[in-house]
C-alpha cells in the first residue's frame, strides 16, 4: 500500500473517548470509520455497559465529533456507534480473509496522554491462521504485533489492498512463540513452495517478531454479519 493509500486509511482511524462525566468508570480505545461516513466500528468492551444516551467522543488531530452507540455484540466484541456528522474518511470492507503471512498494518497512539494526537501506523507483520488457543470459540484473526493499550477497537488492515481485514480485540503480551509457530506451520505449510533453506528463514523471522507478542482480531465476515442483524444498514 502506498504511502499516500496508508495516510488516507489513517484518518479513519481514531480515539474513542467516553463521556466527561463517566470518564472512570470506562477505557478508552479506538475506533473507525467503517463503509458510511458515520458508522463506526470498535470492540464491545471498550464501550462496556454505556447508556444509550451517552454521547462518546470520536477523536484525532485532524478531526472530532460525538458518537452514540447503536448495537453491540459482546460474544463477538463488536460494537457499532453513529456519528453527529460525516466524517472526512471512510475504510472499506476486504472481499476475502486474506492468506497466511499476509502483511497487516494497524494504528497505535504513541503519546496516549495526549488524547487530540494522530495514530500512526505500525507494521503488524503477518497474519496467522491458528486454532483456539483455549476454550474460546469464537473466530478471531491472530497477528504478530504489539498491541497496546488503547488500540482495541481499532482496525486491522491489509498492506496490500488498504480494506479492513478485522477488528482488534485483545492481545497476548507473553507467549511460547515456538508452540505458536509450530502450530501455525502445521496449518500453513501445505502452501508452501520455497526451499529448506527459504522455510528456515521465515520460520526463525516469525518467531522473533513473535516475541512482539501476538494479536487479536474478530474478522471481517463477522463484523459484516453483526452490522446485518443489528440491522444497521440504514447506516451503509
Amino acid at each position: 500500500m502506498e504511502h499516500r493509500a496508508i495516510n488516507y486509511c489513517g484518518r479513519a482511524v481514531f480515539r474513542l473517548l467516553p463521556p466527561q462525566d463517566r470518564y472512570k468508570s470506562f477505557t478508552d480505545g479506538s475506533c473507525f470509520v467503517f463503509r458510511d461516513p458515520r458508522c463506526v466500528i470498535t470492540a464491545a468492551h471498550v464501550v462496556a455497559e454505556s447508556p444509550t444516551e451517552a454521547e462518546w467522543l470520536v477523536l484525532a488531530e485532524h478531526w472530532s465529533a460525538s458518537a452514540r452507540v447503536l448495537a453491540t455484540d459482546v460474544e463477538q466484541d463488536l460494537a457499532v456507534l453513529q456519528l453527529s456528522e460525516p466524517a472526512p474518511a471512510v475504510l472499506k470492507a476486504s472481499d476475502h480473509s486474506g492468506d497466511a503471512g499476509d502483511a497487516l498494518v494497524a494504528w497505535d497512539w504513541p503519546d496516549s496522554s495526549n488524547h487530540t494526537g494522530r495514530a500512526f501506523c505500525s507494521q503488524t507483520y503477518a497474519q496467522l491462521r491458528v486454532p483456539p488457543l483455549s476454550s474460546d470459540t469464537r473466530s478471531r484473526i491472530a497477528f504478530v504485533g504489539h498491541v497496546r493499550k488503547g488500540m482495541s477497537g481499532g482496525p486491522l488492515v491489509s498492506s496490500a489492498s488498504g480494506a479492513v481485514q478485522g477488528v482488534i480485540v485483545n492481545a497476548r503480551p507473553t507467549i511460547d512463540e515456538h508452540e505458536i509457530v509450530d502450530c501455525w506451520w502445521s496449518h500453513a505449510q501445505s502452501d508452501w513452495q520455497g526451499t529448506d533453506e527459504e522455510e528456515n528463514i521465515l520460520l526463525a523471522c516469525v518467531r522473533a517478531q513473535l516475541a512482539l507478542g501476538l494479536g487479536f482480531a474478530t474478522p471481517i465476515d463477522d463484523v459484516l454479519k453483526f452490522l446485518s442483524l443489528s440491522r444497521v444498514t440504514r447506516l451503509l
